[in-house]
């Protein structure tokens, strides 16, 4: 029922990312179960990417402002 945009996949390949609404979500990548699931009051969530060696996660808003948010992984 919820409308998915954004899908990244993690570059060790264990996890997805997607932005829901406000939302990121990430799951795991083999089961879909959700590992994380992060809001900054940025508006409704664009576009998820993964760093080269999967330590951060940005994540791009349609807030208006041009925010992106990046996040660590650990």
């Amino acid at each position: 029922g919820e409308f998915r945009r954004g899908l990244a996949f993690h570059p060790g390949g264990r996890m997805l990312g997607f932005a829901t609404g406000t939302t990121v979500r990430l799951v795991d990548a083999d089961t879909l179960g959700e590992i994380r699931a992060l809001d900054w009051n940025t508006g409704k969530a664009r576009s998820v990417a993964f760093s080269p060696d999967g330590l951060r996660c940005a994540v791009s808003a349609e807030g208006g402002r041009g925010w992106v948010t990046v996040f660590d992984l650990d």
